[in-house]
C-alpha cells in the first residue's frame, strides 16, 4: 500500500492503492471537501473509489482505521496478510480476517512493492488520460489556454482517471514488483525473470510510453505557443 499525489490533485487529493497478486481493491481517494460540487447528484458509494476527506487531504489514523475495517469486511471468510508502510497515520488495529504487518522503518524504497514500478505505471496511465483530455478540449475551446483547461479538471474527473489507470495496470506488472521485494509466487521461477517495470516491460508498452511522450511534447507546444507569440509582439 502506498500514497502519492497526482498532477492535478497536488493540493486537493491523495490516493491510496492496494494490490494483491490476482485482484485489485478499489483506490481510496482523500480530498479536501466532504461533498465537492462536482459530486452533485452522485452517490459517493457508487464511485469507482472510496472517497474520504479532511482539511488537508492527508491520510489520518482515523481514515486508515476506517479503511482497514472496510477491507476486513471485504475479506470475510479469508485469511489475509497485509503489509503496510510504517507511517504515523497507520495505527495498529486488530481485525478478524486480516493480519496487518508493518514494514521496517526507512525501507520503503527496498521492500515496498508499490515503489518498484506499480506507482510509476499507474501515474503514466493517469497522465496520459489527463493529456488526452486537455488536448481534446483545446481543439473544442480554442479561446482557452492549456493552463486554464487544467484548472477546469474536477475532482470527479480525476477520480475516474485514477480508477481507470489502476484498472489498466497489468497483473504481471504487480506480480513482478512484488517479486522484486521478495514476495515470490510459485509461478515465479527465478529472480532474474522478475524484471521490474521501469519505463516499459514489452514492445507494446514501449510504444505506449512513446505515445505519451509525443502527446506531452504536443501539449507543451500548445501551451507555450500563445505565450511566445505574445512575447514576440511586445518586442
Amino acid at each position: 500500500m502506498s500514497k502519492r499525489n497526482f498532477l492535478t490533485l497536488e493540493k486537493r487529493v491523495e490516493v491510496i492503492r492496494l494490490s494483491e497478486s490476482e485482484e485489485k481493491i478499489k483506490p481510496l481517494v482523500i480530498g479536501k471537501s466532504k461533498n465537492p460540487r462536482c459530486f452533485s447528484g452522485i452517490k459517493q458509494d457508487r464511485l469507482p473509489v472510496m472517497y474520504k476527506s479532511n482539511k488537508k487531504a492527508w491520510m489520518t489514523g482515523e481514515i486508515f482505521e476506517e479503511w482497514l475495517h472496510w477491507f476486513d469486511r471485504q475479506m470475510k471468510g479469508r485469511k489475509v496478510l497485509l503489509f503496510v508502510d510504517n507511517a504515523p497515520s497507520h495505527p495498529q488495529v486488530n481485525l478478524k480476517n486480516v493480519n496487518v504487518k508493518f514494514l521496517p522503518p526507512n525501507t520503503t524504497s527496498l521492500c515496498q512493492p508499490m515503489d518498484q514500478g506499480i506507482i510509476q505505471a499507474m501515474k503514466l496511465k493517469y497522465r496520459k488520460k489527463q493529456l488526452q483530455y486537455v488536448i481534446s478540449q483545446m481543439e473544442l475551446k480554442q479561446g482557452k489556454s492549456g493552463f486554464d483547461l487544467l484548472k477546469d479538471i474536477s475532482v470527479l474527473d480525476a477520480i475516474y482517471w485514477v480508477a481507470r489507470a489502476f484498472k489498466e495496470v497489468e497483473i504481471s506488472t504487480i506480480v513482478k514488483c512484488f517479486a522484486k521485494c521478495g514476495f515470490q509466487l510459485n509461478s515465479v521461477e527465478s529472480e532474474s525473470e522478475c524484471t521490474v517495470l521501469n519505463d516499459s516491460e514489452s514492445d507494446e508498452e514501449e510504444d505506449d510510453n512513446y505515445s505519451i511522450a509525443l502527446e506531452m511534447k504536443i501539449f507543451l507546444v500548445h501551451l507555450l505557443m500563445p505565450r511566445a507569440l505574445s512575447q514576440a509582439k511586445n518586442l
